[in-house]
């Protein structure tokens, strides 16, 4: 999908997209990524990216259908944020040897530089980190961490006035 919307956004305005904002950089990020490891990722899921893809063209032809229909564009708006809160909250989530913990900062300058030297200085490796936005002035560091240096990592987080909680 990112790929397709960079391909459609380019041939629109190839000089727009030197304009294009966070979000849309977000929303397009794995268009980036290692071509030869997606190509392989799609072609080893194919039917099941087929039947995901099929249900997104639908979804967008019914969308664009409803485009001047300012009660069923809220009515989707709704219900896209009720999806968007499901994605989860701030919590540790497992993923093997590793975890993952989402930090909920304030968007304010320095803030990352904050989490990250915090974790830095007492020793925690962060293996990968990302940001997840929300429609608020708030919004989630989540870092990539060793699984063993999750609980460590929590209690200095809170102890530094960041919330954390271990799920999982």
């Amino acid at each position: 999908m990112a790929v397709a919307l960079l391909k459609v956004a380019s041939d629109i305005s190839p000089e727009a997209l030197s304009f294009a904002g966070p979000s849309f950089r977000d929303l397009t990020r794995v268009g980036a990524s290692n071509p030869g490891l997606w190509s392989d990722i799609l072609a080893e899921n194919a039917p099941a990216l087929g039947e995901a893809l099929a249900a997104f063209a639908g979804a967008m032809a019914q969308l664009g259908s409803e485009i001047s229909n300012r009660d069923s564009i809220e009515y989707r708006f709704r219900a896209a944020r009720e999806a968007y809160d499901a994605l989860g909250g701030i919590l540790i989530e497992s993923t093997g040897n590793n975890v993952e913990i989402a930090v909920p900062v304030e968007n304010r300058p320095g803030v990352f530089a904050e989490v990250t030297t915090l974790m830095g200085s007492n020793g925690i490796n962060i293996l990968d980190l990302y940001v997840r936005h929300s429609n608020t002035e708030r919004a989630a560091l989540v870092l990539t961490l060793d699984a063993e240096a999750a609980l460590q990592a929590r209690e200095l987080l809170r102890e530094a006035g960041f919330g954390a909680e271990v799920e999982g």
